[in-house]
């Protein structure tokens, strides 16, 4: 088990981010499995956006249904009951789920921003686990912006779930961008890979890039010291779109990158966590 290089194998809390989608609902069965392996405790946060409660406490406050697009009234008291009718669920829902798999669970509520309120409540031993489609409604932002940024300044690793992979032996990807965070990222991907029994495959810098050669070395080190199996593929570019490409084409069970990786970092690649189906480990 890797213990010294990254918070994986330390992993003391799941927490997962909740609302009344049937995303989240997802999102829970795979958080509460992820506490079930790791033998970790589940923590369901319910954030209530205060600003929906400012708007609703207008006089011309009104909402818009999201499958039917009826134009309804909009009131404090309305939206108080439906804060508690989701509380409710949230906890019966949670309260299901560590029943099945008999582990300790517990609810968090609490009202403001769910960037603000996420980032604050996550400790560097936690695994936070967003679903890609969750949190873009009613912000006016992309899909993938609100948990980029939540992704990129966690100080805990990040689960963003996808679709599930169509082979079930499809193996786990790293992208490796060198040993300083390249490591952090393997030690990650090895856990996953005893977990499922799955391969593990090298994403690499292309041959051209200075540290392309230096990259390799470093994760055959990595996987020897660690007695770990390891593939590698090279890549033409490690930029978002680059990536896309080549996870269309090798499907892969998991992504798992760094923080510090460009290809979430840079403008131009934020679409990174729009357009693909695999899910993505964001590791510290």
């Amino acid at each position: 088990m890797a213990t010294s290089n990254g918070n994986e194998a330390h992993i003391k809390r799941i927490i997962v981010l909740l609302d009344s989608s049937r995303a989240a609902r997802v999102a829970l069965e795979a958080a509460a499995e992820l506490a079930a392996r790791r033998r970790a405790r589940l923590l369901g946060l319910l954030v209530e956006d205060t600003d929906l409660l400012r708007s609703a406490s207008l006089p011309f406050g009104r909402e818009i249904g999201f499958t039917s697009g009826r134009i309804r009234p909009m009131s404090s008291a309305d939206m108080e009951r439906r804060l508690r009718r989701q509380a409710e669920e949230a906890r019966r829902l949670l309260a299901a789920a560590g029943r099945r798999r008999a582990i300790e669970w517990s609810l968090q509520i609490c009202r403001g921003q769910v960037e603000a309120e996420t980032l604050a409540i996550t400790l560097p031993t936690d695994l936070l686990v967003l679903r890609r489609i969750d949190w873009a409604r009613g912000t006016g932002l992309r899909f993938g912006q609100l948990t980029v940024r939540i992704a990129t300044t966690a100080n805990c690793s990040v689960m963003v779930l996808g679709e599930p992979p169509q082979a079930p032996r499809q193996p786990i990807l790293v992208l490796y961008e060198g040993a300083e965070t390249g490591d952090r990222a393997l030690a990650a991907a090895a856990l996953m890979a005893r977990e499922s029994k799955q391969e593990i495959m090298v994403l690499l810098p292309p041959s051209a890039e200075p540290m392309a050669e230096g990259s390799e070395a470093a994760a055959r080190n990595w996987a020897r010291r660690h007695k770990t199996s390891i593939s590698f593929m090279r890549l033409p570019g490690v930029d978002a779109g680059t990536l896309v490409q080549a996870l269309r084409q090798l499907g892969g069970r998991v992504l798992v990158l760094s923080r510090a990786s460009p290809a979430l970092h840079n403008p131009a690649s934020r679409s990174l966590l729009d357009e693909i189906a695999t899910p993505v480990i964001v590791v510290p």
